[in-house]
C-alpha cells in the first residue's frame, strides 16, 4: 500500500491512513536502528494553511502517542 503520506489532509480517510503510514515508517526505523525519519507533513489541498497545520499537529500527537517508546524522531521538510 504505497501512497504519499499527507497528515494535513482535510479528508478523514486519507488523514487516518497517513497516521497509520507514519507509524509504520517509525516502526521500520525502530527495527533498523534509524534515529531520524525525514518526511514532508503534507498539503492542506485547499482547506487553508491554518486548518492544515492543525491537522498536522493532531496527527503528530496521535503518532507520538502510538510510538512513545521509540527512539526515532521525525524531521519535517517544510516548503517556504
Amino acid at each position: 500500500n504505497c501512497y504519499l503520506i499527507n497528515m494535513a489532509s482535510p479528508r478523514d480517510d486519507l488523514w487516518k491512513k497517513s497516521i497509520d503510514a507514519m507509524v509504520d515508517e517509525l516502526e521500520r526505523c525502530e527495527l533498523l536502528g534509524v534515529t531520524d525519519l525525514v518526511a514532508h507533513p503534507g498539503s492542506h489541498t485547499g482547506s487553508g494553511e491554518e486548518v492544515g497545520l492543525e491537522r498536522i499537529a493532531q496527527a503528530i500527537e496521535i503518532v507520538f502517542e502510538r510510538t512513545r517508546k521509540f527512539k526515532a524522531g521525525i524531521l519535517f521538510l517544510i516548503d517556504v
